[in-house]
């Protein structure tokens, strides 16, 4: 997940109140995941954040979303292969 979040709560120049957002995963069909996206201090810089996700429908939509709030400024999601096991023979 590339995302910002520059949001504050005050903003005084000795305490900026950073403040970190949530983001829900939930995959149509199948299982959701909460994770924290910290502050990174600017609306345009994009960090990239590893979320490890189960999916389990052969073709469910992602739906990111945060029920209690605004989530993250997102700005590409990518999918990356998983290896659940490997088996050496010696």
């Amino acid at each position: 997940m590339h995302y910002a979040n520059a949001e504050r709560n005050t903003g005084h120049a000795y305490n900026t109140d950073v403040i970190s957002r949530w983001l829900d995963i939930t995959e149509t069909g199948g299982g959701s995941r909460r994770e924290v996206y910290r502050h990174n201090y600017a609306w345009d810089n994009f960090w990239t954040h590893p979320t490890p996700l189960r999916l389990s429908t052969p073709g469910g939509a992602l739906v990111l979303g945060n029920a209690s709030g605004p989530g993250p400024r997102v700005d590409r999601v990518e999918l990356a292969r998983f290896a659940l096991s490997v088996h050496n023979t010696a």
